[in-house]
């Protein structure tokens, strides 16, 4: 039984694309190797999963925490920020094709 859970705890992320009927064949599966009932099998593998999408979440989160901590180290502007600048530059680029203008 400790295997079998080890297998599906190692499954990772290709658990979150596995179909209902590949979690009801692990948990029939569960079920016989360890003696418990196929209902409580489906339970072990419904928390499995539960952690397991938590789990991704919070791997998400992370991810998106570090990447914009390392983007501000290295001094890399934000979209709005950038987007601020490209208004400044057209703004300016449209008062110098004015000026040229009233010069000619």
């Amino acid at each position: 039984m400790v295997n079998l859970l080890k297998n599906v705890f190692f499954m990772g992320a290709g658990m979150t694309a596995m179909t209902k009927e590949k979690m009801d064949e692990l948990a029939r599966k569960l079920s016989e190797d360890a003696k418990v009932s196929e209902e409580e099998g489906q339970k072990v593998i419904a928390e499995l999963f539960e952690q397991l999408k938590n789990s991704c979440k919070n791997m998400d989160e992370f991810a998106v925490k570090v990447t914009g901590e390392i983007l501000t180290k290295l001094n890399v502007p934000t979209r709005a920020e950038y987007d601020n600048l490209e208004r400044q530059v057209s703004e300016l680029q449209k008062l110098i094709q004015d000026k040229q203008q009233e010069r000619q």
